[in-house]
């Protein structure tokens, strides 16, 4: 790889790295849209947005879409395809329902979108991820709004 090329990646990955910080920037500011210059209401709407968070992460809830928007900003992960991973969602672009990509151990659990492309069914030791249209399905993380 020539100096050239080299300097142009740089400048790309830099410009990236800039697109994503101000990309979270603005959904951080979605969350908690109070001044600082006003600390009483920021750190209201901080500690709204935590507890949500809190208790998203306890509960594990299935959110559709107006519910989600109420309680919560929607940051997309960006990578290539769905993972599991606790405090991940897996929300489904046709409807806009967000699914936990990890469950709590119960015995017997079934939750999905609203539309069905995405199911999840958990039977004792048995469970099962039914997705129809993965195309249309994207992992995110949810922020708690204040």
């Amino acid at each position: 790889m020539d100096k050239e090329r080299k300097k142009l990646l740089k400048k790309l990955c830099k410009a990236e790295v800039e697109r994503r910080s101000q990309e979270l920037k603005d959904q951080l500011k979605a969350a908690n849209p109070a001044d600082l210059s006003d600390a009483d209401a920021w750190m209201a709407n901080y500690k709204t947005g935590t507890r949500r968070e809190q208790w998203l992460r306890k509960k594990l809830p299935t959110l559709h879409k107006k519910r989600l928007e109420e309680l919560f900003v929607v940051h997309p992960c960006n990578s290539s395809g769905w993972f599991s991973a606790e405090g991940n969602y897996l929300q489904c672009e046709d409807c806009g329902s967000a699914v936990p990509s990890v469950s709590r151990a119960r015995l017997i659990k079934y939750t999905g979108c609203r539309c069905r492309n995405i199911i999840y069914w958990r039977f004792f030791r048995w469970h099962c991820w039914k997705i129809r249209r993965r195309e249309r399905v994207i992992t995110v993380k949810l922020i708690g709004r204040g």
